[in-house]
């Protein structure tokens, strides 16, 4: 498992420092397209978060290899941590934590939207699936929170480590609780991060 990792990294860190990679029979390189870097950044960082909404949410024990590599991509490459946190807090509200407020004249549906909830053709995902994806986004920022790159220098302090799941926990435990969700997303965040 650790050299499928080492590989994985080295792979995306190779493709983020401007050198061709080979991938699905064809040489890739960020510098074919002036924002060739900004758009893998940002696929990047997507796809990181779409991780934690699929497999994370199924298979829990994922959440480490994951977080791994992209603490040590995050530590190499800040701007695609920066960018995993836009997406990580636009799919998951809690993850900053904050609850929306519905405003006056917003619909249910955009309501709902606002909350992380998946709304397609006007039907709403159903609540196990919405808190099943919730937990997977909490399980994988909390295994980020705690795990570095083991083959780094380890110099620098982490990207966005244990005080940011310090702060996260308490700003959590001071917001008003939501049925369903407040507690699962802290006995998630406290399983993974311990």
């Amino acid at each position: 498992a650790g050299s499928k990792l080492r590989e994985v990294f080295d792979k995306i860190n190779n493709l983020l420092s401007g050198k061709a990679v080979q991938t699905e029979g064809q040489s890739v390189s960020v510098t074919q397209h002036p924002q060739g870097l900004d758009f893998v950044y940002y696929k990047l960082a997507e796809k990181f978060v779409k991780h934690g909404e699929g497999e994370v949410s199924f298979h829990h024990d994922s959440a480490f290899p994951i977080a791994v590599v992209l603490s040590g991509i995050w530590e190499l490459h800040p701007r695609v941590g920066d960018i995993f946190l836009a997406h990580l807090h636009k799919k998951c509200p809690y993850s900053v934590p904050f609850y929306p407020a519905r405003k006056e004249g917003t619909s249910m549906e955009e309501y709902q939207r606002m909350l992380g909830y998946e709304v397609r053709d006007s039907k709403v995902e159903e609540q196990d699936h919405f808190l099943k994806r919730m937990s997977g986004m909490i399980r994988l920022y909390a295994a980020i929170i705690q795990l570095r790159w083991p083959y780094g220098n380890k110099q620098g302090a982490h990207p966005h480590g244990l005080s940011y799941g310090w702060r996260w926990l308490a700003q959590m435990l001071n917001l008003e609780p939501l049925a369903d969700v407040t507690a699962m997303l802290l006995l998630d965040f406290l399983e993974v991060s311990g």
